[in-house]
């Protein structure tokens, strides 16, 4: 398993999810996880424990999520911070 972060590429608002880390094998599936909808891996195509919704904010369709594997390399400090004030 991996830790990808998922951002979304476009604006966002209230009660709306801007950044999403998950815990996935490779980075389908952690789209998959967030962005619900099909797999695009043949391999996990016929797993059906997701949810088929997305998370609110992201597309079904993935167009406006990028993906990035986070490592332990790097700089101490924050990983991720996600602020929204109303």
């Amino acid at each position: 398993m991996k830790l990808w972060q998922v951002t979304r590429t476009d604006g966002y608002g209230r009660d709306e999810y801007d950044a999403v880390v998950v815990r996935a094998e490779n980075k389908d599936e952690a789209l998959r996880t967030v962005c619900g909808g099909p797999s695009r891996d043949p391999a996990l195509a016929s797993i059906q424990y997701f949810d088929d919704e997305p998370l609110r904010g992201f597309r079904l369709d993935r167009s406006n999520a990028k993906v990035e594997e986070l490592t332990s390399e790097g700089p101490p400090g924050m990983v991720i911070g996600s602020f929204n004030a109303a």
